[in-house]
């Protein structure tokens, strides 16, 4: 399985990849475009697992291309800071919840 930052993935058995290439030329498994895009994983999964995914799993997928994505783009600040708004906003919620919780109670 490869994966790239724009989060393409395919996922391609080794039988099936040819081992010699036209003259010395190597082998094309997946094709890129290299001004946008550039592979991020590659992984060997065992033979007879089957991966479904969830709806959280495509999200999970599509933040980490997008964070493999700015810092490729050497802007990992706007990363760190997303993800301190998203601790705050969680913060916020759980706050919110206790005031609500020791209301009902008195």
């Amino acid at each position: 399985m490869m994966i790239t930052d724009a989060g393409k993935i395919t996922r391609n058995r080794v039988a099936d990849i040819s081992v010699v290439g036209r003259n010395t030329m190597g082998v094309r498994v997946f094709r890129i475009d290299q001004e946008k895009e550039c592979l991020v994983s590659v992984a060997l999964l065992p033979e007879g697992v089957e991966i479904e995914r969830s709806f959280q799993e495509r999200v999970e997928l599509a933040d980490a291309a997008a964070a493999a994505e700015a810092l490729a783009l050497g802007g990992d600040d706007d990363l760190v800071d997303a993800e301190a708004q998203e601790v705050s906003i969680v913060d916020e919620s759980s706050e919110v919840e206790s005031e609500e919780d020791s209301n009902e109670d008195g």
